[in-house]
């Protein structure tokens, strides 16, 4: 019966295989059909999106590269600096706005004199060349000197001047060299790009030359670039088949292998129950009793006996267990009792009865809850009834109402056929009472850490923050959050960095308790934050280094106190310096004034009595034009002495700017300078403002003159105006007010202002330009006087060797512009015989006034105090007082008027000084006087001023008691 029984067993094992392997075969091959097909559907569709986009790459690149060049056609800084011809600074903007990289090289072809700035480092070959200038873009391939390859784009612009042209920008791309865009294209496809030539094929990803074979890649045109064709290799198309064949042939063989496995699993059925009881039975042997015999089998006799062989082993595990378990109990310090399913107590060692004052007896006829809180000992039985294991820190309770502190670790067991829980309960009071000194010491440097008056930080090894308290946190404008998981690099100022990390290694290295530095942080608003770091390094109990621990102390406002008293200081011994200056100034000025009246007036006179050949009006004509120059120097120390300006009218820079530029100082300024020419951009639209054309006009020459000293070699000033809204402070000053001005832009592309000169150059008498011809070194001084008194604003910035900026603001003013009057001739501001009286504490200004006063027709009256005017005028009666402000000694000006008009309240006046308008002529005027007009005396200025009082309305005079 066995050898037919194997016989029989054999044949249904080659039966099953024989019609398995014939399924396979007919599966595996219409898979392999199928997914032939498929892969190369997929394949053709890789190359239709690879294809797409190699298109959209290269399309992007030579977007991006129109649309630079458009930029750069369009700049106006290369555009105005191809207009000056200015070549060395039109290559620097290029190179710096358009340098050299990833195969692109930016340049432009004047049109004046057609050279190409800046020059190719590399020679073109003809085809190239014959498209400058043609506004073509196309490819072309060449080799260089060097045997190089190069695929060639050359990208054309014009740019344009309004309507005119002023030249051609080009942007020359060598694709090959362009390794970022190849990269980009390596990074998306797997093909390559190559282009046609007549010696076959460049591949343009590696520049090498090849002749691609149809049969072992795919080959398509892009579209939109000539002889441009991409390439995707059918190699791993080829691969993805050969693996699917392996695949099928893989799994039918394992199908194959599994069939026969089973045939000769179930050969094996009947001889596998008896093989594993007999491998049971010598685990027995061998001291295994928890091993069961299966009683669930299909054959009668095999569930038999399992069933004795259970039975028997079930004796067996009784008897050890209750041996096992005496042990246990007997031979542990931790408390052990055994429960049932109902929490009654069946066993317990000594340990737990007298640990809570019971007696043996007395304990086992207790239930769980009697010395365990009422839920932990049902959490404890309802894990162990479910068959968990549990680790649970709970109390028990002594007889004597007592609380001891215990972890409790319960488990099902099987205890005499019964499934019990075995509990075993370990006194942790110790533990307990070190873990609540240990809270309590955390607390309490918790609370020091968040309510420290200082930042407080917990730094790991590697400089990244474990901990981080609230006030630093709030020193840096940062959350807790946002700085965990940071480096205290991510927080330090750049320049601090390298310092911080040095003091990190001398910490970590030197074996040092603590460092100390001072240094800045970055605030998360970008403002820089100053600290003074206390860091030491805290070990464990065997020396290791476990983190750091560092105290910060925000002292930023000391350090802005700090910046801003040395900054006040300078500006108030600036302040001190140019208020002594001006009290110095103002003193001669005063006393020059009176001594030019000679040399300006009499020269005047004269002129007025030769006629128009006569030989001496040339030198008189000289000597009358050094005294006006010699008054314009002393109004200059004037304007540094008051820093007020005399009269302000409503102005146009524009007209002030054009108006300078017809002078003779400016004639006199190109003689100098031959070779510096001037550009005026004026803004058509510009706003008026309140200003002194006169203080104005002289601040546009010293800057103009300025610019062409620093220009040796000749050059080009450009002078521009235009409106403009300030809301935040322009360099050099704190605040400004917000609101409309108009600009002013002086530059030059001279030899610059170094750092070290650029804060001294609004100083009085300071000045580095040429001896002799040059000025007084007060214009620069002039300048800003004027535009402070003008209530506006002086920006400079300069780059050595490269040229300076002079830009000024001025506020806007709402008021409409005043036309000019035309020149005027003597009888328009002559005299018709009235009578002036005037008041002069010197001589010499009392016959200079006397003649000029009755050359115009007045009859004239001259007193040498103010106390001789008021007798005069008791006496006489007068139509107008010429009144000198400073008289010494005696009365003042504003003492002899008010005195006057207590004798005649309508009594008309005019105020004249050497020095500026102060505050005592401006109340002379609120009292009713009329004009003030500065010494030296010009016959127009004040014929003009005695015409204007005298045919005043009597109305516009305080004809009442003048004021006390």
């Amino acid at each position: 019966m066995m050898n037919s029984g194997r016989h029989f067993s054999t044949h249904m094992v080659v039966t099953i295989v024989i019609m398995t392997t014939i399924s396979i075969l007919i599966l595996s091959a219409a898979l392999f059909f199928y997914f032939n097909n498929r892969l190369d559907t997929e394949f053709n569709e890789k190359l239709a999106a690879h294809t797409g986009t190699v298109e959209l790459v290269l399309k992007r690149r030579l977007d991006h590269l129109n649309s630079r060049l458009r930029d750069l056609s369009h700049n106006n800084t290369i555009r105005v600096t191809m207009m000056l011809g200015v070549t060395s600074q039109l290559e620097e903007h290029i190179g710096n706005l358009y340098p050299e990289q990833r195969g692109v090289h930016f340049f432009v072809r004047c049109a004046v004199d057609e050279d190409i700035h800046p020059s190719l480092d590399v020679v073109l070959p003809p085809v190239i060349l014959s498209h400058v200038g043609s506004g073509t873009s196309r490819a072309e391939v060449y080799y260089d000197q060097g045997g190089s390859r190069k695929l060639l784009w050359l990208l054309s612009m014009q740019v344009m001047r309004r309507t005119e042209q002023m030249g051609t920008a080009f942007c020359l791309y060598d694709m090959i060299q362009d390794q970022e865009l190849w990269n980009e294209i390596r990074s998306k496809v797997h093909g390559t790009v190559f282009i046609r030539i007549p010696d076959g094929h460049i591949d343009l990803m590696t520049g090498a030359v090849a002749s691609p074979q149809a049969d072992n890649a795919a080959i398509t045109k892009l579209k939109g670039f000539d002889n441009l064709f991409y390439l995707l290799p059918l190699d791993n198309l080829k691969l993805q088949k050969t693996k699917f064949l392996i695949l099928i042939a893989s799994v039918s063989t394992v199908v194959l292998v599994l069939s026969l496995a089973i045939s000769i699993g179930l050969l094996g059925q009947m001889n596998l129950p008896l093989q594993e009881m007999t491998l049971k039975a010598i685990r027995i042997s061998k001291g295994e009793r928890d091993t069961l015999f299966d009683e669930t089998g299909g054959y009668v006799e095999f569930t038999q006996l399992s069933r004795a062989f259970n039975i028997m082993l079930t004796k067996l595990s009784e008897a050890e267990e209750k041996s096992r378990y005496g042990e246990l109990f007997e031979n542990v310090d931790d408390a052990v009792y055994i429960v049932d399913g109902q929490g009654n107590i069946l066993e317990a060692n000594e340990e737990i009865y007298s640990q809570l004052g019971y007696t043996h007896d007395d304990f086992l006829q207790l239930n769980r809850t009697s010395f365990l809180p009422a839920d932990d000992a049902a959490v404890l039985l309802d894990h162990g009834c479910r068959g968990r294991k549990i680790t649970l820190e709970t109390s028990h309770i002594t007889a004597h109402g007592q609380i001891i502190p215990v972890e409790v670790s319960g488990k099902a067991i099987s205890y005499r056929g019964n499934t019990v829980i075995l509990n075993v309960a370990r006194d942790i009071t110790e533990r307990k009472t070190a873990e609540g000194a240990l809270r309590e010491s955390e607390e309490r440097f918790r609370t020091a850490f968040e309510n420290a008056a200082v930042g407080m930080l917990l730094i790991r090894l590697d400089g990244s923050f474990m901990r981080i308290n609230m006030y630093f946190c709030e020193m840096l404008g940062f959350s807790e959050g946002e700085l965990r998981g940071k480096k205290t690099t991510d927080i330090i100022y750049s320049d601090d960095v390298a310092v911080s990390e040095r003091h990190h290694q001398r910490l970590m290295s030197d074996h040092v308790s603590s460092v100390w530095l001072e240094h800045r942080f970055v605030h998360k608003s970008g403002d820089i934050v100053w600290g003074v770091v206390s860091s030491s390094l805290v070990h464990d109990i065997n020396n290791r280094p476990l983190y750091i621990v560092s105290h910060v102390q925000d002292v930023t406002d000391r350090r802005r106190a700090e910046e801003e008293k040395r900054r006040l200081e300078h500006r108030l011994r600036r302040a001190q310096k140019m208020e002594a200056l001006g009290t110095l100034a103002g003193g001669v000025a005063h006393d020059l004034n009176n001594v030019l009246s000679g040399t300006v007036t009499y020269p005047e006179l004269l002129l007025m009595q030769l006629p128009e050949g006569s030989a001496l009006r040339k030198p008189l004509l000289t000597i009358q034009k050094s005294g006006e120059k010699a008054a314009a120097i002393v109004q200059d120390l004037l304007t540094l002495a008051r820093r007020g300006v005399a009269t302000t009218e409503v102005v146009n820079l524009n007209d002030i700017i054009s108006d300078y530029f017809k002078t003779p100082e400016f004639e006199r300024l190109k003689y100098f300078h031959p070779h510096v020419e001037v550009e005026l951009y004026l803004d058509d639209t510009l706003l008026n403002i309140m200003g002194s054309p006169v203080h104005l006009s002289k601040t546009v020459m010293n800057l103009v003159s300025n610019a062409a000293e620093a220009m040796p070699n000749g050059g080009t000033i450009v002078v521009s105006t235009g409106n403009c809204y300030i809301d935040r402070p322009v360099t050099g000053y704190d605040d400004v007010k917000e609101g409309d001005y108009v600009t002013m832009t002086i530059l030059d592309h001279g030899i610059g202002i170094s750092s070290n000169d650029l804060d001294r150059i609004f100083e009085p008498f300071y000045t580095k330009k040429v001896m002799g011809r040059s000025g007084t070194g007060l214009g620069m001084a002039v300048v800003w006087g004027t535009v402070k008194d003008h209530n506006g604003y002086i920006n400079v910035t300069s780059i050595e060797d490269s040229g300076t900026v002079f830009t000024l603001y001025f506020p806007v003013t709402e008021e409409r512009l005043s036309r000019i009057r035309t020149d005027l001739a003597v009888d328009d501001y002559r005299g018709r015989g009235q009578t002036v009286l005037v008041v002069d504490d010197i001589v010499e200004q009392r016959e200079i006034a006397t003649m000029m006063l009755s050359r115009l027709g007045y009859e004239v009256t001259s007193v040498s105090s103010g106390e001789k005017a008021i007798e005069y005028v008791k006496k006489n009666k007068v139509d107008l007082v010429l009144l000198d402000m400073i008289m010494d000694p005696g009365i003042d000006g504003l003492e002899t008027y008010r005195r006057m008009l207590v004798v005649n309240p309508c009594q008309k006046a005019i105020i004249v000084s050497g020095f500026s308008e102060n505050e005592r002529a401006r109340e002379a005027q609120q009292l009713g006087a009329g004009a003030y007009v500065r010494k030296p005396y010009l016959m127009e200025s004040i014929g003009l001023a005695i015409k204007s009082e005298l045919e005043r309305k009597q109305g516009r005079l305080q004809c009442s008691s003048p004021q006390s």
